[in-house]
């Protein structure tokens, strides 16, 4: 049965943009400039843990590394911090310049952490030491979107020109490149055996890409009736989420058959972002309505 399931009506002070969810911890962030944690597992399911306030500006992007050690904020300050979960203290606080963090996320099992800014640079840190390691050449610009395969060995991202680019994070080699949307793409994921991309833009299309193949383009997913702020495949691959701006829907499609399973209309704002459980019965979803909000999704 598709359900919502919880719904935490004043979650944040205003708008909420990221959302990740890591075993029994899932974190918060947008533009209050507060970071909160948020208990994952029952009796305690989506009751407030820790509070995080370092940021001057809003929070864009956030990531849990895999040992759930380390909590990454990037934030309109131009600051990533790294959050010690054990201590509740900042780790490390990495000055990358005005927009020098539009997204980021946790590679190499953890050790590392990839950014990409607004201008398309792309930037690697050891998280350990705080210091970049390296960075990757990059020659698209206005990048508004981002996505890590699950395998961990591709980045991929996108933005105002509607191309999608795609690099090997250990080599820093682009090894695909191709035009995906005629319109700015805000939204990417990798399928959860990392062979294909989502992609989810402006012209409220999500379409499917075969990144194997001299033409990439498989399907579209036709559901949606503005702009599409994210997609997300659930980790068994049988699902895609995806959500709109003006429409304020989240979607939950069937990958296989590519049909739109389910529709539900709960935010009153944009939905930004989306993320799912670990065994792939549950979703989350934040909105600039404030909201923090889970769905069961478990077919009877």
């Amino acid at each position: 049965m598709y359900e919502i399931g919880k719904k935490i009506s004043n979650a944040h002070d205003d708008g909420i943009w990221s959302v990740k969810w890591s075993g029994d911890i899932i974190a918060t962030g947008g533009m209050s400039s507060k970071v909160k944690t948020w208990n994952g597992t029952q009796p305690q399911f989506l009751t407030e843990s820790k509070l995080f306030d370092r940021h001057v500006l809003g929070v864009t992007s956030l990531d849990i590394d895999p040992t759930d050690k380390y909590l990454a904020t990037g934030g309109l300050d131009g600051h990533i911090r790294l959050w010690d979960l054990n201590t509740n203290t900042v780790h490390k606080d990495i000055d990358s310049g005005p927009l020098g963090c539009w997204k980021l996320g946790f590679i190499s099992k953890g050790a590392e952490l990839v950014t990409v800014s607004e201008a398309g640079i792309i930037t690697i840190y050891s998280t350990e030491t705080g210091e970049k390691t390296r960075s990757i050449s990059n020659t698209s610009k206005q990048i508004l979107s981002m996505a890590i395969s699950p395998n961990g060995e591709q980045l991929a991202i996108a933005g105002t020109e509607g191309i999608v680019s795609v690099f090997e994070l250990e080599s820093g080699k682009k090894v695909n490149s191709f035009k995906a949307h005629s319109a700015p793409i805000r939204a990417l994921c990798f399928s959860s055996d990392s062979k294909n991309l989502f992609t989810g833009a402006d012209d409220s299309q999500i379409r499917l890409h075969d990144l194997h193949s001299s033409t990439p383009f498989i399907a579209s997913f036709l559901g949606h009736s503005s702009n599409i702020l994210c997609v997300s495949a659930s980790k068994d691959g049988k699902k895609l989420a995806s959500s709109g701006s003006i429409d304020r829907k989240v979607c939950i499609w069937d990958i296989k058959s590519r049909k739109l399973d389910y529709t539900f209309n709960v935010h009153a704002d944009n939905c930004w972002d989306l993320a799912w459980s670990s065994d792939s019965t549950k979703l989350l979803s934040v909105s600039d309505d404030c909201s923090l909000v889970s769905y069961s999704l478990t077919k009877q």
